[in-house]
């Protein structure tokens, strides 16, 4: 008997791949088991260390300072047009919008 004729037999190839098969996944477990075991331990994270800062205090502004000056804003347009260019995306962040959109084919 010759190995083809061996390798032909039906009966013979399922034996194999079922032996092939077992050895895969013993193969493939122990792999895993060993990785399990043999991880590298994790570094341990050193903690920053806390610095004290001086103390600052803040004087007072003199009575002579003037506050801050205020703008008053000039209120939006009740209607307010947004235009994109070529392709482009129109935004209008408040208040009312007329947004004409108009498209051209350019051939």
């Amino acid at each position: 008997m010759t190995i083809w004729d061996f390798l032909s037999n039906k009966k013979n190839q399922q034996t194999l791949r079922w032996i092939g098969g077992a050895i895969t996944a013993t193969a493939a477990s122990g792999w895993m088991l060993w990785q399990h075991l043999n991880a590298p331990s994790p570094t341990p994270v050193a903690k920053p260390e806390k610095i004290l800062l001086p103390a600052v205090v803040a004087s007072a502004p003199p009575a002579s300072a003037k506050p801050p000056q205020t703008s008053e804003a000039t209120p939006p347009p009740d209607v307010q047009e947004a235009t994109a260019g070529d392709g482009g995306i129109a935004v209008n962040a408040s208040g009312k919008a007329h947004v004409d959109i108009n498209q051209h084919n350019k051939k």
